[in-house]
């Protein structure tokens, strides 16, 4: 085996673990509102925030800013990546929330228009 497999994503330790800890969220229920709402909105900030194209520029940016203006203090950069790490997660929440309003009035949109070109269709 290569270390490529050893230390890839598709290694059966990797893929087991994964396997367990989504066993164990699968049992947990939750009645909190705020928490059931940022879990749906997670998936969203994951792909919003996992391409290279649109992460690399900035994240390269925000590095060479922290580590100018803090001159490499662990502690200070620390702070700073994960201020920025909320402040990415709340801004990709609200892009979420405003899309899913979005669709919402897409999708009544949609229905009144299929509906009234059935109508219109049996009306003949």
């Amino acid at each position: 085996f290569t270390d490529d497999f050893w230390y890839g994503y598709n290694n059966p330790l990797v893929i087991i673990n994964a396997c367990v800890v989504f066993l164990l969220f699968l049992k947990i229920q939750i009645e909190s509102r705020t928490v059931n709402y940022v879990a749906i909105s997670a998936f969203a900030v994951y792909l919003l925030t996992d391409h290279n194209i649109l992460t690399r520029p900035y994240i390269v940016k925000i590095t060479n800013v922290i580590n100018d203006f803090f001159l490499n203090n662990v502690w200070y950069d620390l702070s700073v990546w994960i201020m920025c790490c909320v402040i990415i997660f709340a801004f990709c929440i609200c892009f979420d929330a405003l899309l899913r309003i979005l669709m919402k009035h897409f999708a009544l949109l949609i229905r009144k228009v299929v509906s009234h070109v059935i109508h219109m269709l049996n009306q003949k």
